[in-house]
C-alpha cells in the first residue's frame, strides 16, 4: 500500500487519462480549501478549453476509501466518476459576480472561533461568545440540498457591503430561507420511527416541560443552530418551561435546550464534549461549551469554560514554561 503523499502524486499526474476528451491537454492542480473546522486538500481538474467548472476531489477521503480496497485504477475511475457525475447532473454551478452576488442571497451561519482562526481572517464575521457569525451567499436551494459559498473579504467588496450591513440583510433573509423549528426531543424521534414503537417506548407520553429536551433547528434541519442567535425562539422553549434554559450545541445542524433545573453546567459541558469527540463528525461540531439563556433579562451568556476549545482535539494554546533557577 503506497502512502498518502505518493498516492496525491499518481491522481495528480493519471486523473485525466480518465475523463472525457474535453479534458485531454487540461490541467490536474491539487489545491487547499478552507473548509468550516478545517483545511482539506482537493484535487481540482480544468479542461483545454471551454467551462471552468469543476468540483473538488477531497484528497483525504480518498485515501481513506484506497486504504480499504488498495486499488489505484479504482480510486483513479472513482476519482474520474465524481467530476463527470457533478457536471452531467449540474451540480457545481459557477457563481456570477453580476447576478449572483446580492444582498438578497445571504444569510448567516455560526462557526466555533478558535477552529477557525485562519478562516476568519479571510472573511467578513462578528463574534458571539466562542462562536462567530459568517455570512454565506445561496447559490441554489433544491430538494437535493442547498449549496452556497462562504462570503469573503473580496466577495464582500464586489458586492459593496460592510460587515453590519450583511449583518442586517443576513438577519432577515436567514428566517425566511430556513425558517425556525422548534421541537421536542420525543417529537423527533417519533418521526424517524412507527406509532407503535413510540408508544411502546412511551413517547407519546406528553412530559413536565421542565424535565423535557428541546431540539431547537430549522425547517431544512442544515445549519438550524443559527437559531440560537434568535432570542425569540429561545424565549418561546423557556415560556413553556419557565425557568432559565441550557443550551447545548449538539452540532451545528442544532442545539438541544433543557432546563436550568436538569442539571449543572459543567456536567452538561463535560457531556457535550464528549459526544462531539466521538460521536459528532469534526465538519459539523460547533462548540464544547455550554450557554445559559436567562429569561427575564433575554440574554445568552456562556456557562462554562471549556479547556477543550478547540474542537479537533488539538491544544489550542502552547503549555506554560515554568523557568527554574539551580541551586547553589
Amino acid at each position: 500500500m503506497m502512502y498518502y503523499e505518493m498516492f496525491k502524486g499518481i491522481l495528480k499526474e493519471r486523473i485525466l487519462d480518465y475523463l472525457p476528451e474535453n479534458y485531454k491537454g487540461g490541467s490536474a492542480r491539487i489545491i487547499e480549501v478552507k473548509k468550516v473546522n478545517e483545511t482539506l486538500e482537493a484535487l481540482t481538474v480544468f479542461p483545454k478549453e471551454g467551462s471552468m467548472i469543476t468540483p473538488n476531489i477531497y484528497l483525504q477521503k480518498m485515501y481513506e476509501d484506497y486504504k480499504v480496497h488498495e486499488d489505484i485504477e479504482r480510486s483513479l475511475q472513482d476519482a474520474a466518476k465524481v467530476v463527470e457525475i457533478a457536471m452531467q447532473e449540474h451540480k457545481v454551478k459557477s457563481i456570477n459576480v453580476d447576478t449572483d452576488f446580492t444582498p438578497d442571497k445571504v444569510f448567516m451561519d455560526l462557526v466555533n472561533q478558535e477552529q477557525n482562526k485562519e478562516l476568519l481572517e479571510t472573511i467578513p464575521h462578528r463574534d458571539f461568545q466562542d462562536l462567530s457569525v459568517i455570512y454565506r451567499l445561496l447559490v441554489d436551494k433544491s430538494e437535493d440540498g442547498i449549496m452556497s459559498s462562504i462570503i469573503t473579504d473580496v466577495m464582500a467588496e464586489k458586492m459593496g457591503l460592510t460587515e453590519d450591513q450583511l449583518f442586517v440583510h443576513a438577519v432577515e433573509n436567514t428566517k425566511e430561507f430556513f425558517p425556525p423549528k422548534i421541537m421536542t426531543m420525543e417529537q423527533v424521534i417519533m418521526e424517524m420511527v412507527d406509532r407503535d414503537f413510540a408508544e411502546a417506548m412511551g413517547l407519546c407520553v406528553e412530559r413536565d416541560p421542565k424535565e423535557t429536551m428541546w431540539v431547537l433547528t430549522n425547517e431544512n434541519g442544515v445549519n438550524g443552530a443559527v437559531c440560537m442567535l434568535y432570542e425569540s425562539n429561545l424565549q418561546e422553549i423557556a415560556k413553556r418551561v419557565g425557568t432559565d434554559m441550557y443550551i447545548l450545541p449538539s452540532s451545528k445542524h442544532e442545539t438541544i435546550l433543557v432546563s436550568v433545573e436538569m442539571g449543572d453546567a459543567q456536567s452538561l459541558g463535560e457531556m457535550v464534549n464528549e459526544i462531539n469527540m466521538s460521536q459528532v463528525e469534526l465538519c459539523d461540531r460547533l462548540s464544547n461549551n455550554v450557554y445559559h439563556y436567562d429569561k427575564d433579562l433575554r440574554k445568552v451568556t456562556l456557562a462554562t469554560d471549556s479547556p477543550n476549545k478547540r474542537l479537533d482535539g488539538k491544544v489550542s494554546e502552547p503549555p506554560m514554561v515554568y523557568e527554574t533557577q539551580m541551586k547553589r
